[in-house]
């Protein structure tokens, strides 16, 4: 998720994993199902946001579409692949808590 070659990054794992072993990821989805991460975005984004100066903020929804993750699993040499969709919620203890993301695109477009 947080990797600029996922299938480099998952050929890793499939190098050192036991014969018969398991590797388990959790990614998240596109940026319009997170809305916690994806809504302050699509706003910096309206208004002229450059994302170019945080390079791999993007890489946090790259392995979201339908499809991707399982394609990098098996560029990677894997064989049997399952992907599995969880719906989760996040709570935060207080309106300050929620809205760190948010303090870091405001750095980005003061910079």
């Amino acid at each position: 998720m947080l990797f600029s070659n996922p299938v480099k990054t998952l050929s890793g794992m499939h190098r050192v994993v036991k014969p018969a072993g398991k590797v388990v990821t959790l990614v998240w989805s596109t940026e319009e199902k997170n809305p916690c991460r994806g809504l302050p975005l699509a706003i910096f984004r309206r208004f002229g946001g450059d994302f170019s100066v945080v390079p791999g903020l993007l890489l946090m929804f790259a392995l979201g579409e339908p499809g991707i993750l399982e394609d990098n699993f098996r560029a990677a040499g894997f064989y049997d692949v399952a992907v599995r969709a969880v719906t989760t919620r996040s709570y935060f203890p207080s309106s300050r808590r929620l809205s760190e993301p948010r303090r870091l695109l405001s750095q980005v477009w003061n910079a």
